[in-house]
């Protein structure tokens, strides 16, 4: 399995491990709030350019979403995908939970998209043909550090929230995937080392990623996407955009 699935896996795990999807439904930050605050920041195009709209265009392909929710939750439960399209959803994987996988992999896709040149169409129908595209192992390495990164932001992942974690890649992972996993959850948090790993083209990507493993309710979290966008050099503006398009708390107030 391709690290991008890994990723998608990863992601549902350690919401999973703390709960980030209960009351899901409930957005935290206000639709037309959300959208006034991205509609501001798309004013300040000397300082945002087209920034704000990456994500969006990244994560709002439905063929795209529909398909790897599809294939997230078939490959959760451990059940073989068929030769072409048409599995069967299970229970085992919310419909929530699988909504923040495909969000993680198309986010991975729109990286690999910006680097690479090709489309996101493109690269999915290479993944699904069970092919492994260099661009998109890559970016999905990067973004799966950054979510681990975030993860420790307030503290230590304890051994409970691990064992969800590793569990979420299924009785039988692939060691080389299982090794990375267990190497990024040791690591230290250092946004400087990830900054500098992240392609400029990139930026938006790595900065959404770590705030999927975020709910922001904590002063060591905040700190830790401000020390992030510092170092990624994300204008206050766009942040908040990006906030707003993901139903998160603002983190900068605004003028």
């Amino acid at each position: 399995m391709a690290l991008v699935g890994t990723l998608a896996k990863v992601a549902v795990g350690y919401a999973r491990s703390r709960d980030l999807l209960k009351d899901n439904d409930d957005p935290i930050v206000d639709a037309g709030h959300a959208r006034e605050v991205v509609e501001s920041a798309r004013e300040k195009r000397e300082k945002v350019g087209a920034v704000v709209t990456d994500l969006k265009e990244g994560r709002g392909k439905d063929r795209a979403r529909e398909a790897m929710k599809k294939r997230l939750k078939a490959r959760m439960d451990g059940s073989p995908l068929p030769e072409t399209g048409g599995e069967t959803a299970t229970e085992s994987v919310s419909d929530a939970e699988a909504d923040l996988g495909a969000d993680a992999m198309l986010t991975a896709l729109s990286g690999a998209a910006s680097e690479s040149g090709r489309s996101i169409d493109e690269l999915l129908d290479a993944y699904n043909d069970g092919g492994e595209v260099a661009e998109v192992e890559q970016s999905a390495r990067l973004l799966l550090r950054a979510i681990l990164m975030a993860a420790k932001a307030d503290g230590e992942i304890d051994a409970a929230e691990r064992a969800v974690i590793v569990e979420s890649l299924g009785p039988a992972p692939e060691p080389e995937h299982l090794a990375l996993l267990q190497e990024l959850l040791a690591a230290p948090v250092d946004v400087t080392a990830l900054a500098a790993a992240t392609p400029p083209r990139q930026i938006v990507q790595v900065y959404t990623s770590s705030l999927m493993a975020i709910r922001l309710d904590t002063p060591p979290e905040a700190v830790f996407l401000h020390r992030l966008a510092e170092a990624l050099r994300l204008d206050e503006h766009v942040v908040n955009a990006l906030h707003a398009q993901m139903g998160r708390p603002l983190l900068y107030r605004q003028e």
